[in-house]
C-alpha cells in the first residue's frame, strides 16, 4: 500500500526543517553581528567618540582638525583687557585656551581665576580679536596668546 503525504504533513516537515536552519544560522549571524559591532564600537571610541568640549559636541577627529596648527602661550597672573569676541562661564584657564582654540577669530584670551575679588568673573573667560594687547598683571587672571 503507497504512503501519501498530505500537503500540510509536507509544509510542515520541509517548513519546520527550513525554519529550524536558519533558526540556527541565525543565531551564528546573531554572534558574528555583535563581534562586528563590538568591534566597529571600539573603532568609533578609539577616533569618532563625540565628546562635550565647551558646549561643542565634537568627535577627537574633529576637534584636531580645529585646532591643528595653532598653539597658545600661556601668562600666568596676566589680565589682556579689550577687544572681546565673546564672554562665558568655563571650568579652568585649559578650557577657555580650548574655546579660543576652536574660535577662527580668537587671537587671545584671558580666564578669571576662581580667587578673583569679583564674584561676577569668577571663572569667566574672554576671548579676543587680538594678540597685540597691553598686558597688564595681576593674580587674578590667566591669559593665552595663539601662535
Amino acid at each position: 500500500m503507497k504512503r501519501s503525504l498530505s500537503r500540510r504533513a509536507f509544509v510542515l516537515t520541509v517548513g519546520g526543517g527550513l525554519a529550524g536552519m536558519s533558526l540556527a544560522w541565525g543565531l551564528g549571524g546573531v554572534q558574528r553581528l555583535e563581534r562586528m559591532v563590538g568591534w566597529r564600537e571600539s573603532l568609533v571610541e578609539q577616533c569618532c567618540a563625540p565628546a562635550d568640549y565647551h558646549g561643542w559636541i565634537v568627535t577627537a577627529v574633529d576637534k584636531e582638525k580645529l585646532i591643528l596648527g595653532r598653539h597658545v602661550t600661556m601668562m600666568e597672573d596676566t589680565d589682556l583687557p579689550g577687544q572681546d569676541i565673546e564672554s562665558g562661564r568655563v571650568a579652568d584657564a585649559s578650557e577657555c585656551s580650548a574655546w579660543c582654540l576652536s574660535e577662527e577669530d580668537c587671537l587671545s584670551f584671558t580666564y578669571a581665576k576662581p580667587n578673583h575679588p569679583d564674584a561676577g568673573k569668577q571663572g569667566m573667560c574672554w576671548i579676543k580679536a587680538s594678540d597685540a594687547i597691553r598686558t597688564v598683571p595681576s593674580p587674578f587672571y590667566v591669559s593665552g596668546v595663539v601662535d
